[in-house]
């Protein structure tokens, strides 16, 4: 029978974790072979904090709703993540009369599902931190090379923004009454940027290079040392102490409880 202590129902010494959802873009965060910026963030945690990912490629808000948020109430019904990024609507962004019109979900529904899965990620832990992260720009002349149809865009910049839009004002409703609530405008800040530093981002003009990746790593690092201070890496006591420290046994005990109550939220 295993100890109450190493639960998160009995002492609260189980392992830290965040958990990143999404889609491609989040999926591909966990490829070292495109510098994919969940990789940063497991080096930067390594010892403290479990950084998983359940990111989805092609998904939209319609099919994370129904197909994934089950399965993520059935995995962390004991783990409580103390940190998640909501990444999602790349492809609900898809155009309507493009090649990839099978994944467009209409802005109204796009809202609707978005309110639904920020009330789910909350149902998991009412306490976590929630980094919502608009969808990206978008490079229409990146993604006119790639396709199959001469002249036929699957996704552009403009349709991209209006769903930014959405996304923030989804979030902007939810941080009225929980301040854990955290919205990131990636769309808007990198389409700020000057055209041939923006398009040094993108590996296709939708999903990111090497560098785009680094960015987004930056970009959520300020987010969690400006808005989430106590996760940040430096903040965060490792789970078990140093190999040649001299009462291991009993720094175990307290690492362990100072990270639970670094994760807790006041």
């Amino acid at each position: 029978m295993g100890a109450k202590s190493t639960s998160q129902s009995g002492n609260h010494l189980m392992r830290p974790s965040i958990v990143l959802c999404g889609d491609s873009l989040t999926q591909l965060a966990a490829d070292p072979r495109s510098g994919g910026f969940m990789c940063f963030f497991i080096n930067d945690y390594v010892r403290s904090v479990d950084v998983l990912n359940r990111g989805f490629s092609g998904y939209t808000t319609k099919q994370y709703k129904e197909l994934v948020i089950p399965v993520l109430k059935e995995d962390f019904a004991s783990r409580k993540p103390c940190l998640l990024t909501l990444w999602l609507g790349a492809n609900d962004a898809a155009l309507i009369d493009g090649p990839a019109k099978a994944q467009h979900v209409p802005l109204p529904e796009y809202r609707e599902n978005l309110g639904i899965l920020l009330k789910s990620l909350l149902e998991i832990n009412e306490k976590a931190r929630i980094l919502l992260i608009t969808p990206p720009a978008v490079i229409d002349d990146m993604r006119a090379h790639l396709l199959p149809v001469p002249g036929k865009l699957d996704r552009s910049n403009a349709e991209a923004g209006r769903y930014a839009v959405v996304c923030k004002q989804v979030g902007e409703e939810f941080k009225k009454t929980n301040k854990n609530i955290v919205i990131m405008d990636v769309y808007e800040s990198i389409n700020a940027m000057k055209e041939e530093e923006r398009r040094t981002l993108y590996a296709d003009g939708l999903h990111f290079s090497s560098l785009g990746n680094f960015y987004i790593y930056k970009e959520i690092s300020k987010v969690i040392q400006n808005n989430f201070p106590e996760l940040h890496p430096d903040n965060v006591p490792p789970q078990v102490p140093a190999w040649d420290s001299s009462n291991p046994l009993e720094e175990v005990i307290e690492g362990q409880k100072a990270s639970a109550a670094v994760c807790s939220v006041k």
